[in-house]
């Protein structure tokens, strides 16, 4: 990306869905450390994008990674607008040395005007306030080859 003039800062890194991920923590745990390891020599901090259940499934619940750049944590019954969780953090409960949360989301896959999205709420800077915001989901996933990470 930096060849192509695209300045990234941060990077998100997805820690969900288990059974994506090896049955064995420690190799789960190196990945990650690799991932964030090679994020760093280009300059890019990341963040986890996980849930307690997901951390504690893929991860052993290590703490080791909780002063990564920010945790996005999600929280929804399922998919639609029925599914939603709570727009606010008040189920938040700390995890994985995080203390508290960067982003959460809390509706995954909802539709308008014709777009699939999800929807997240992030507290706005020094107020106790949260602001909710749409992320656009593409129907085709692409992959991002990072120095040898998928």
């Amino acid at each position: 990306m930096k060849n192509s003039g695209i300045n990234v800062r941060k990077v998100w890194l997805q820690v969900t869905g288990p059974i994506n991920w090896s049955n064995n923590v420690a190799t789960n745990i190196n990945f990650i450390s690799g991932f964030i390891a090679r994020a760093k020599t280009y300059g890019i901090t990341v963040g986890i994008y996980t849930s307690w259940y997901d951390w504690q499934q893929i991860t052993g619940a290590t703490t080791q990674f909780s002063n990564s750049d920010g945790l996005w944590y999600w929280s929804a019954f399922g998919q639609g607008p029925d599914a939603e969780g709570v727009a606010s953090f008040d189920d938040f409960r700390p995890f994985g040395g995080w203390t508290a949360p960067s982003v959460k989301q809390f509706a995954l896959n909802e539709a308008l005007c014709g777009l699939t999205l999800n929807r997240d709420i992030y507290p706005l800077s020094g107020k106790e306030e949260a602001s909710v915001v749409f992320e656009l989901k593409d129907k085709l996933t692409e992959k991002i080859n990072v120095g040898g990470f998928v």
